[in-house]
């Protein structure tokens, strides 16, 4: 019944500013252990981890990133997930374009 509950709960789309960082890092955190953290080496993900999702990492660096848009949801005040669309690119011709 907590499943139903939550679904039926209301969901705000907002795009976040900095001040969500710490909440939005901590649910991404979360959710990719979760998901994947049974695959990995533990001290090796958890690195991975601080330098994705840490204080200063690539999450919060994106976050700053206006060629980055996202959607945060949250409810109850507590952030649910959230979406990321930054630009494609291709690294191979940015390195041709270095030479």
């Amino acid at each position: 019944m907590e499943a139903k509950k939550k679904i039926d709960e209301d969901v705000r789309y907002f795009v976040p500013g900095v001040d969500k960082a710490p909440g939005l890092r901590a649910m991404a955190r979360r959710c990719f252990a979760d998901t994947f953290g049974h695959l990995f080496d533990r001290e090796s993900f958890e690195q991975f981890l601080d330098e994705a999702s840490g204080d200063g990492g690539s999450m919060s660096r994106d976050l700053l990133d206006s060629a980055i848009e996202w959607l945060t949801a949250e409810t109850g005040g507590e952030i649910v997930g959230y979406a990321k669309l930054r630009p494609c690119w291709r690294p191979c011709l940015i390195r041709r374009k270095a030479r």
